[in-house]
C-alpha cells in the first residue's frame, strides 16, 4: 500500500475477510464504489460498505482464495507462470478501466489474492476520491517495483524466465503490454507435464496450467497470525500436489561439495528501473561506493546530474549488507524513507531505493 492509502485508512484482519477502516469519511467515494459493484469480472474482491462507531468500514471477502505470497510458497514454476501472467494481465486492464484510480489498488502480495481452481488473480480495490488516475505511469512505476519485489522474494522465482522477466520489468522503456506477449509466447511455447485430474476431467483454461494445489479439509484460515504479520506461512498438512507423468527422463543433479569453513559474501545487485539507460551495480566488496563520478566511485551512475558524485556507500559485515548516506545533496531514500546525511540502515531482498530521482531495487 502506497504512504497516500496507509494515512487514509487503517486495517483490521479477519478469519475469511479483511477490513479497512476509513480515517476520515470524506475520503469515501461513493462512484467508484458504486463502480465496484457493478463489474463483476473486474477482477477486484468483492466489497461490502458498512458503518463503524461512526467510520466508513469497507469489508472484503477473500473466502476461497489465497494470497500471492502463499500461492510463490506451493505452486510450481509453470503454475506461476501462468499466475504472473494473469496478474499482469489483470492490473493493466483495471488500469486501463476510466472508472478506477489505479494507484488505489493494493499492491501487497501478501494481499493480492489467487483462485486456485482457475488462477485468477483478484486485487483489493479502495473507493477512495483521492488517488491518481489509471493514465498516470505512477501505477505502472509502482506495479513494477511490486512485482521485482515478489520475484526476490521467494526462492522459486530464481528460475531463469523469471529473472529475465525481472530484467525486463527493470527496464523502464519496454512497456508492459510487450512484456506481457513475451510471457505469453513463453507459457504456450513451454511443454507442460500430464496432469492427472479428479474424475479424468480436466477443466478448460486460458492460459494452460500443470499441477494444481487443492484443499483438503475446510475452514483453513491463510490470514493467521504469521500472514498478518506480513510473513509467510510454513507448510501445513492438507495441502497437496497432485501426482502427475512425465514421460522424460529425470535428470538427478550433481552434488558438489562445499567448503563451508566460512561463508562466502553474497553478491548484491542494483538495478536500475524506469531509467534511460540501462544500470546494473553488482557489489561483491566490503564497501562499495556509489555516485556520478567514475574516479570517485566504485559504481558510477552517470546519467542523471542530480545524483552527487559520491553519493551513498554499500557496506558488507556480519553477513548483512548496510547502506550510508555520503551526504548527497538530493537524498538517498529506502522504500520511501530519506535517510539523513551519514546515517546507515540494513539493506535487504527487494528494497526499493531512490538515488536522487533515479530508482532502483535491490537483489542479492
Amino acid at each position: 500500500m502506497n504512504e497516500s492509502l496507509q494515512n487514509k485508512l487503517s486495517e483490521v484482519i479477519g478469519v475469511n475477510n479483511i477490513s479497512y477502516i476509513i480515517n476520515n469519511n470524506m475520503d469515501f467515494s461513493v462512484t467508484g464504489y458504486k463502480v465496484m459493484q457493478n463489474q463483476s469480472n473486474s477482477g477486484l474482491i468483492k466489497c461490502a460498505k458498512i458503518m463503524y462507531n461512526g467510520k466508513i468500514k469497507l469489508v472484503y471477502i477473500i473466502e476461497g482464495k489465497k494470497p500471492l505470497s502463499f500461492v510463490a510458497t506451493r505452486f510450481g514454476v509453470n503454475e506461476l507462470n501462468a499466475v504472473i501472467f494473469n496478474l499482469i494481465q489483470r492490473a493493466m486492464d483495471i488500469k486501463a478501466n476510466g472508472f478506477f484510480r489505479a494507484e488505489n489498488l493494493e499492491l501487497d502480495f501478501n494481499k493480492i489474492f489467487v483462485d486456485t481452481s482457475d488462477y485468477s488473480v483478484h486485487f483489493i480495490y479502495f473507493p477512495l476520491s483521492s488517488g491518481i488516475t489509471g493514465k498516470s505511469t505512477a501505477f505502472e512505476n509502482e506495479f513494477r517495483v511490486a512485482l521485482i519485489k515478489l520475484f526476490n522474494s521467494f526462492p522459486v522465482f530464481t528460475a531463469p524466465q523469471f529473472q529475465r522477466l525481472c530484467s525486463e520489468l527493470a527496464n523502464g522503456s519496454l512497456p508492459l503490454d510487450v512484456i506481457l506477449k513475451k510471457l505469453q509466447d513463453s507459457i504456450n511455447g513451454n511443454n507442460y507435464n500430464k496432469v492427472i485430474y479428479e474424475n479424468n476431467v480436466q477443466p478448460e483454461y486460458s492460459v494452460q496450467r500443470s499441477t494444481p494445489i487443492i484443499p483438503n479439509g475446510e475452514g483453513y484460515s491463510v490470514y493467521n497470525n504469521q500472514i498478518a504479520n506480513n510473513q509467510v506461512v510454513p507448510y501445513e498438512e492438507g495441502y497437496h500436489r497432485k501426482e502427475f507423468f512425465n514421460m522424460e527422463a529425470q535428470v538427478q543433479p550433481q552434488v558438489q561439495s562445499v567448503n563451508r569453513s566460512f561463508v562466502q559474501q553474497p553478491v548484491l545487485t542494483i538495478t536500475a528501473i524506469n531509467s534511460p539507460v540501462q544500470v546494473v551495480l553488482t557489489v561483491n566488496q566490503p564497501e562499495y561506493l556509489i555516485g556520478k563520478n567514475p574516479n570517485m566511485v566504485n559504481g558510477a551512475v552517470i546519467h542523471n546530474p542530480a545524483i552527487s558524485r559520491v553519493h551513498c556507500k554499500i557496506s558488507y559485515a556480519s553477513g548483512k549488507y548496510y547502506l550510508t548516506d555520503m551526504g548527497s545533496a538530493n537524498g538517498t531514500f529506502v522504500n520511501q524513507q530519506r535517510l539523513n546525511k551519514q546515517q546507515t540502515v540494513e539493506l535487504n531482498r527487494g528494497d526499493y531505493l531512490k538515488l536522487a530521482n533515479s530508482e532502483f531495487v535491490v537483489s542479492f
